[in-house]
């Protein structure tokens, strides 16, 4: 009689673990289908879109001449990057994008133009302006600088030039 009540107990214990499991199981189930339907509030919230910028009117076509005389002006020469200037012997090492430098020299004709188009002395240039030059090769020695326009490589002069 000791070994049935033995074994009862352990089919009464065995039962109350088998319905334990069943019900954590049918709890976990229920919690992991309430989370899929009410996920947690951390989703971060898109940002908002910026204002649309104001719709400017075309230019006049008095100014997209201009511009374009601009551009023209600005693409005369070769595009360098100056790398030094010496203003005691005249002279400027100028670098091509390819890293290639030349020694050009500048006199009193060499026209200095910044650029908006305004008059530029040789004091206003600095080291790293990027410049459009047009050279003049009287000697073999060393090119001299007819004009120096500061101005930046534009896409449209890339382009115009190269492609």
């Amino acid at each position: 009689m000791n070994k049935n009540v033995k074994c009862s107990a352990f089919r009464l214990q065995r039962g109350f673990a088998d319905r334990a499991i069943l019900t954590a199981g049918a709890c976990l189930l229920a919690c992991s289908l309430a989370a899929q339907q009410n996920p947690p509030a951390t989703t971060p919230t898109p940002p908002q879109a910026a204002p649309a910028a104001p719709i400017t009117p075309p230019p006049s076509r008095a100014a997209a001449e201009a511009a374009a005389r601009k551009l023209k002006v600005a693409a005369t020469g070769d595009f360098y990057i100056v790398s030094s200037i010496d203003p005691k012997t005249q002279q400027i090492v100028l670098k091509k994008p390819t890293e290639v430098t030349q020694l050009v020299q500048v006199n009193a004709q060499t026209k200095y133009i910044d650029e908006n188009g305004q008059p530029l002395k040789l004091q206003g240039l600095r080291a790293g302006d990027t410049v459009f030059v047009v050279l003049q090769q009287k000697s073999a020695a060393v090119p001299i600088a007819v004009s120096i326009r500061r101005g930046p490589m534009t896409v449209d002069i890339l382009h115009q030039r190269y492609l």
